[in-house]
């Protein structure tokens, strides 16, 4: 959607850039008068196609980069916070499964798994709560 207004208005701005270098290159080779305007509409019609070009090749690397992540054999299996920067990661790298603890500072190898199966979490204060009021919720109807 972006690209395609990007497109669209770069092309309407080149299109009312252009239509008065054309009339003053053919009033100019009519022998009409040709000044700084000339100029400064063309310097504006440059600028504006390399905003286009650079905004392309900023799409094409980054549709590069986004094919790359899907070739690279690593699968990210499981994740738990320790804390507000600090995590645990459960990573298979082709055929190794790796315990990673994850700072903002720097990764370190805690373990390497044989086997990995995600478990489901374990009950927090929120679904205990839920649990709990859900029964009084059932005892009140009673």
């Amino acid at each position: 959607m972006l690209k395609h207004l990007t497109v669209r208005l770069s092309f309407l701005t080149w299109a009312w850039l252009a239509h008065p270098i054309a009339q003053a290159t053919q009033s100019a080779g009519e022998g009409g008068p040709s000044g700084p305007g000339l100029a400064a509409w063309f310097g504006l019609l440059v600028l504006s196609l390399l905003v286009v070009l650079v905004a392309a090749l900023l799409w094409v690397s980054r549709q590069r980069i986004r094919g790359a992540d899907a070739s690279t054999g690593i699968d990210i299996l499981g994740m738990r916070a320790l804390g507000p920067r600090e995590q645990l990661v459960v990573v298979r790298i082709e055929d190794r499964i790796l315990v990673l603890g994850h700072t903002a500072a720097q990764i370190n190898l805690v373990t390497e798994l044989e086997s990995y199966t995600a478990e489901a979490p374990v009950s927090s204060g929120v679904a205990g709560f839920q649990q709990q009021l859900q029964r009084w919720l059932q005892r009140t109807k009673r």
